[in-house]
């Protein structure tokens, strides 16, 4: 109970500060030692605060109708706490000479509370019991204690909150370095198929090359051969022109007089070769005579294979059958 209860009443849970207390006075009377045990008969003097509460608590012990009251709780700042003449456990006999043993709580309550700056005379027995104050917390005491709590968790909340941005800081760390390690790979395997098919390509140029440059030895091989069998035969064929013109044995002809015209033979390589009648059968009968007449002028005489397998060779058989 404070102040005998009447909490409503007189408050006892107000914090008092130093200009509520007046003076206190602690007169001690009987001094009674039994064993380790000393046990003090005080009495104690408490100035009321403005309020007329002098701040503590007390209740009869085992919940007895009769008796004296123990003290139990001591508020905060109060004027008995800052008094230090009461402590808890001590047993209140009387208040202001009048002994309480056989009053109720509230009477008491009514006793202990007063005018503010007037004093209330305790009768205090006090044992060395080893029991300690228990303070009650004022509002100052509760928004401290509300305060401190809050930067601890605050303190707290900072702290996991760190750790969960570490921890995030370090998994977007661990997969930007995956990532840039996938990448690293990727782009190395790309470049090692750009290389392969770089070289892939190199390698089927310069087989194409090597092929063309062949085709085209081959191909130069093969015109220098036809040159020299075709300079070769006309060389014959006009060595036998000539020999037949000194013994006059055949005349040269020109092409206006033979069938050349009329068939619709080219005409460059005999106008070239000056070639008569005779030597145009001479060449025709020559082994290689596909390659004389179907070379272009004027290494040849400039017949395609079809006009020389065609009717050239009926017009050839008219002509040597003459």
């Amino acid at each position: 109970m404070v102040d005998g209860c009447l909490v409503e009443i007189r408050p006892a849970t107000i914090a008092l500060g130093d200009e509520k207390i007046v003076s206190h006075k602690v007169h001690t009377t009987h001094v009674h030692q039994y064993g380790k045990n000393v046990t003090i008969m005080r009495n104690v003097t408490i100035i009321h605060a403005t309020d007329g509460s002098v701040g503590l608590c007390f209740l009869r012990p085992n919940k007895t109708t009769n008796g004296p009251f123990e003290v139990t709780e001591l508020v905060l700042n109060g004027t008995a706490e800052r008094n230090c003449g009461v402590q808890v456990g001590d047993t209140i006999l009387a208040v202001n000479g009048r002994d309480i043993s056989c009053l109720s709580a509230a009477d008491v309550a009514l006793l202990v509370c007063g005018q503010p700056a007037t004093a209330l005379e305790l009768a205090i027995l006090t044992s060395n019991t080893g029991k300690t104050h228990t303070k009650i917390p004022t509002l100052e005491d509760k928004k401290k204690a509300a305060i401190d709590q809050t930067r601890k968790e605050a303190e707290a909340d900072a702290k996991t909150l760190k750790k969960v941005a570490q921890e995030e800081a370090d998994k977007i760390r661990k997969e930007a370095v995956a990532s840039a390690e996938t990448l690293k790979k990727s782009a190395q395997e790309e470049a090692r198929q750009l290389q392969e098919e770089t070289d892939k390509t190199r390698k089927e140029a310069e087989t194409e090359a090597k092929i063309l440059k062949k085709m085209a030895q081959e191909e130069a091989e093969k015109t220098l051969k036809e040159s020299a069998m075709s300079a070769e035969a006309l060389k014959k064929a006009n060595s036998h022109t000539e020999s037949c013109a000194e013994h006059h044995d055949v005349k040269s002809w020109g092409v206006d007089q033979v069938f050349f015209e009329l068939c619709k033979f080219p005409t460059e390589g005999v106008q070239s070769g000056e070639v008569d009648s005779e030597s145009l059968v001479k060449l025709y009968q020559d082994p290689d005579a596909e390659s004389l007449f179907t070379t272009p002028a004027p290494d040849g005489l400039g017949f395609n294979k079809l006009m020389f397998k065609g009717r050239l060779q009926k017009e050839m058989e008219k002509l040597v059958s003459k």
